[in-house]
């Protein structure tokens, strides 16, 4: 499980812009922050790309390279 509690406050810590009405971004700038899971194992770079992307298909969001 990823956490992201109540009140938690980030500036983007990837400089990307957020999708309007996506949650993910959330949980994406908190990994950014703290690189781990809750049990404390860490999570890799791949890890999270493949959790904001399959977070994003879960919210019928899609991400397109230029």
């Amino acid at each position: 499980y990823i956490s992201v509690e109540a009140g938690f406050r980030s500036d983007g810590a990837s400089g990307a812009v957020d999708i309007k009405g996506s949650r993910s971004w959330w949980i994406h700038d908190k990994v950014c922050e703290v690189p781990e899971f809750d049990d404390g194992s860490p999570i890799t770079a791949w890890q999270a790309a493949q959790i904001i992307s399959d977070l994003l298909a879960w919210e019928s969001k899609m991400i397109k390279s230029p």
